[in-house]
């Protein structure tokens, strides 16, 4: 899971696949630069019962020697980002950064809820579509 600084996306990402997956893979999540994870991030995956307070900051740099069977990307900059990382790994690209930028009138919650169940959508269907198995929740 990679994202710009993994502070929002590639943690929700990571949570919901740690969740459905319980241990049936390895997940790393990181950022190109590295922030603590966004408060706002950790209660609203809260409220889906996914606690991603605890979840370790790989560096990236610690990761390249890997290789992935799969990278996740959550916004351009780590798409950009992946193409210096295995070349055998299978890449998969989806953008929700822009939703984090929206100017309306919504409450920054709600920003938060909507990116979080768009995240659970696609990382539920990126499950379904390469694994056996995904746990119901």
């Amino acid at each position: 899971m990679l994202c710009s600084d993994n502070s929002v996306l590639s943690p929700m990402a990571e949570g919901y696949f740690r969740h459905y997956k319980q241990g049936d893979a390895e997940v790393y999540g990181t950022g190109i630069t590295l922030k603590k994870i966004d408060p706002l991030a950790v209660k609203i995956m809260q409220e889906d019962k996914i606690d991603i307070s605890h979840l370790d900051h790989h560096k990236l740099s610690d990761l390249r020697h890997i290789d992935f069977d799969y990278i996740l990307t959550f916004d351009a900059d780590s798409e950009a980002e992946s193409h210096h990382l295995p070349s055998k790994s299978v890449k998969y690209h989806f953008y929700f950064d822009k939703l984090l930028m929206m100017d309306n009138a919504e409450s920054t919650d709600e920003i938060f809820r909507n990116l979080r169940n768009q995240i659970k959508k696609a990382i539920r269907s990126f499950i379904k579509e390469h694994f056996t198995n995904i746990q119901e929740s």
